[in-house]
């Protein structure tokens, strides 16, 4: 087997591994995709106020003071844990009714 022809027979066999990898990976993705839908349209049914405290709190940081030093860079406006607490409370209500549609 010349230099050229076992070239082009490692080449076929990478490219016939990866295809089967990127099948598997696509299956994988699929209820990925369906569960980032979900998340989407729960967050789309809360106002700017809301969806600053959820993402920050579940998707940054669990830290109440983070969320609060945040939500004072952006609003201007100082805000105790106690009263993000509710926020967040009354956001997660409107979550839970998105989802029991």
């Amino acid at each position: 087997m010349s230099y050229k022809d076992k070239l082009t027979y490692i080449n076929k066999a990478d490219k016939i591994s990866l295809m089967n990898e990127n099948a598997i990976n696509e299956e994988k993705a699929e209820p990925l995709r369906d569960l980032v839908g979900k998340v989407d349209r729960m967050l789309r049914a809360l106002n700017n106020e809301q969806k600053l405290i959820v993402k920050t709190y579940y998707m940054y940081e669990p830290k109440w003071n983070y969320v609060s030093r945040t939500y004072l860079d952006v609003y201007n406006e100082p805000r105790t844990v106690g009263q993000l607490k509710n926020i967040r409370d009354t956001a997660i209500g409107i979550m839970l009714k998105v989802i029991n549609i």
